[in-house]
């Protein structure tokens, strides 16, 4: 019979995150479940900054036609090529010459949210910069092998969870056999 299964254990090995006993049902989350709003905060703050420093003025000079006109081709390509300065004829109406504007400040504001979110994620979820094997101001063997671990004792039931996991996957795979 095809549909007949060989073993006696179907061969479905869930590998479960944390579990909260209701008293109705079992609520089942993983490693990122709780960091998902401060994800979605990251990615809102990142993609508005691109898109505030993509709609920043692109023309820095400030220049009438007639300072311009001789010199059209170089200003025109003025920012394709590295030139150490910019030709123009001199204007009476608008004395001193062209006029550089001020690009736009990088939206900060945007920057330390994606700094926080980033921080949030990391609270929320217990992985830390160490446990990602970023270096920190410790020097000693012991000081860098303890703030690895910091992120251990927040992230030790997903590893043991995983590990059951493993053991009834390999006495399915032993009962196939």
């Amino acid at each position: 019979d095809p549909k007949k299964w060989a073993g006696r254990y179907m061969p479905i090995i869930p590998v479960i995150g944390g579990e909260i006993p209701l008293e109705t049902k079992m609520v089942r989350y993983g490693l990122v479940r709780f960091a998902r709003d401060a994800q979605s905060l990251y990615n809102y703050a990142r993609t508005a900054a691109a898109e505030a420093i993509g709609q920043a003025a692109k023309a820095p000079y400030i220049a009438t036609p007639k300072m311009i006109a001789q010199w059209k081709a170089q200003w025109d390509t003025h920012n394709l090529t590295s030139r150490p300065y910019l030709l123009y004829d001199h204007d009476p109406d608008v004395p001193g010459g062209p006029q550089r504007i001020a690009q736009p400040d990088y939206p900060q504001a945007y920057a330390l949210e994606a700094q926080t979110a980033s921080d949030d994620m990391k609270r929320t979820t217990g992985v830390y910069d160490a446990s990602l094997g970023a270096r920190s101001n410790e020097t000693s063997g012991v000081a860098i092998t303890a703030r690895e671990r910091q992120g251990d004792t927040a992230t030790a039931h997903y590893n043991s969870n995983l590990q059951i996991s493993l053991m009834h996957a390999g006495k399915v795979l032993v009962d196939l056999i």
